[in-house]
């Protein structure tokens, strides 16, 4: 198995491993040593009960793919430590604060998921800790083992042409398309009350003595900081939008900023300590309200923007270009972007269910009616789509699917070089292997360097 589908099986299995800790059967043992990590059997046991709470049946050799898929991970892990590579354990806790919500969805509030594990909050935290830190170590020296990996022109030739015609990829039916995006327009009164709000917590905290870290669990509406107090450590440069860095970057210690605007809404910082270039600081986000009479205007907006197009007093394209809050489409036609290959071609089970049901029945330079819809962050938007080209389902063809083929070819040259990585660098950790896995075929040479 390569590194990419280990990691990724690591995730799922590890990723909810806590769900497993309470069954009572589990024997614990050293199944295996990676450098200075250990492998219990009862990690092991665990991905397996994991997998069968899936659904997935377990064949023989399961546990040799899960334990020769942990020791690849603290490979990395003993890896990412000799080059020190970095993971701050803010970015561990924003992770095990996403982990346990996702958690905390799947069984209705953190009281039901207390009493499932029969642990508190914080012992569940504890726990998921280590087992994340070790996930985003691995994660963090995999992107470093294939950060400089392309593919040529030619090498995608290769690739495509080595594909058996009976095995050439199939694609469902494509769409390209265009879109004007418009945001709400925050009101001067929306704006001010909100700057109002930021100055009154200021206040309280410089004048009265209030605790910052307590006025940000109460009103920060940042969810990656508000449980923490508003804290985030080990800040480098670049991590946070441009305003925000400024803002921060020039406070001394224990100063608290005056309100400022980002992106995400208005905020206050507190500068808790600088060391070098790094920040420990917390803040205060506060989202502006808006208006169901800013969201009546945004509409009316685009149902007006729609009308001249359609009218053709102007083109989709100039209107994108003139009017779209898309920063990133809005000089290109409108073009909307496939995140997962960049390039303009979507499948339509990879559209947003937003867009899905208001173009799947559009003709090509149709304009669909305007969508509501909200962002990954929460944002609030108005869109137009307009249909440029649908593509039948089809065979793969080089020059017409040439982006989707360079991604494969890609995928596979990572795939090697991740795998060749292992391989090279079996000898340079201490490995020994407990001999209930004696039995074992692995994809590489552990043995080799293994201890007795």
């Amino acid at each position: 198995m390569n590194v990419k589908n280990s990691l990724i099986l690591i995730i799922a299995i590890l990723g909810v491993n806590i769900s497993m800790a309470q069954e009572k059967h589990v024997v614990d043992g050293i199944a295996a040593v990676v450098g200075k990590s250990v492998i219990l059997n009862s990690d092991i046991e665990k991905g397996i009960m994991q997998y069968k709470a899936q659904g997935v049946s377990i064949s023989d050799g399961m546990d040799c793919q899960i334990f020769e898929d942990l020791m690849v991970e603290k490979l990395l892990v003993h890896q990412a430590v000799v080059d020190s590579v970095e993971v701050s354990n803010d970015e561990v806790t924003r992770s095990v604060d996403q982990r346990l919500q996702m958690l905390i969805q799947r069984v209705g509030s953190i009281e039901e998921l207390e009493n499932f594990y029969n642990k508190t909050e914080d012992e569940l935290k504890d726990e998921m800790f280590d087992i994340l830190k070790d996930q985003l170590m691995a994660q963090r020296m995999q992107q470093e083992i294939i950060m400089n990996v392309d593919v040529t022109p030619e090498e995608v030739r290769t690739f495509f042409n080595n594909i058996p015609e009976e095995d050439l990829p199939q694609f469902g039916t494509e769409v390209i398309l265009a879109h004007i995006v418009k945001k709400p327009i925050l009101s001067k009164e929306t704006k001010e009350a909100t700057i109002v709000k930021l100055n009154d917590i200021r206040t309280d905290i410089l004048e009265n003595g209030s605790s910052f870290k307590t006025k940000a669990i109460l009103y920060s509406e940042d969810p990656g900081s508000s449980g923490k107090g508003g804290a985030y450590y080990g800040v480098k440069k670049g991590q946070f939008v441009k305003p925000f860095e400024e803002a921060a970057y020039n406070l001394q210690e224990g100063e608290i900023s005056q309100p400022f605007e980002t992106e995400f809404g208005f905020h206050i910082v507190q500068l808790i300590k600088r060391k070098g270039e790094q920040l420990d600081l917390r803040h205060i986000l506060i989202k502006p309200l808006i208006r169901p009479e800013d969201l009546q205007e945004t509409q009316a907006t685009l149902d007006s923007i729609k009308s001249k197009i359609i009218k053709e007093e102007i083109t989709f394209s100039e209107a994108a270009k003139e009017f779209s809050d898309d920063e990133t489409t809005k000089f290109n036609d409108g073009i909307m972007i496939n995140p997962r290959t960049q390039e303009g071609h979507f499948e339509l089970n990879q559209l947003d269910k937003d867009i899905y049901f208001k173009v799947e029945g559009l003709e090509v330079g149709d304009i669909s009616d305007v969508i509501y819809r909200e962002t990954e962050r929460g944002e609030k938007e108005f869109v137009i789509v307009t249909l440029l080209e649908r593509i039948a389902p089809h065979t793969a063809d080089f020059s017409k699917d040439y982006q989707k083929i360079k991604q494969m070819a890609l995928a596979e040259k990572k795939n090697k070089v991740s795998d060749q990585w292992i391989k090279d660098h079996v000898s340079n950790a201490y490995i020994r292997i407990g001999k209930k896995f004696d039995r074992c075929e692995f994809d590489n040479p552990w043995r080799a360097n293994a201890q007795g």
